[in-house]
């Protein structure tokens, strides 16, 4: 007769990934807001509330594009942001 292993899920406080988990989830990094949208990375920029990844790559390509943002309005000027979403996104995003 087999005997019966129960496996142990291990917490996160040991620093060993769930045993049970396909994946360990590595820690997200900590962002300073409001983020130099001519620094960030897409990962940055998705970050930011009401920023998913097709309009976090409007940004960068826009960015890649035409050259860094001079001023913060100039974020009209990529496909998807009005004015409404512009000032959604003021506390998360600056230009320096």
């Amino acid at each position: 007769q087999g005997e019966v292993v129960k496996s142990r899920k291990v917490t996160a406080k040991s620093g060993i990934r769930k045993l049970d988990s396909p994946v360990a989830k590595l820690p997200k990094p900590k962002i300073t807001w409001p983020l130099d949208v001519n620094k960030a990375t897409i990962a940055e920029i998705e970050s930011v509330p009401g920023i998913g990844p097709a309009l976090a790559s409007k940004i960068i390509e826009y960015r890649t594009r035409n050259g860094l943002f001079q001023k913060y309005e100039d974020l009209l000027k990529v496909s998807g942001i009005g004015n409404a979403k512009l000032e959604k996104f003021r506390p998360f995003l600056c230009i320096k």
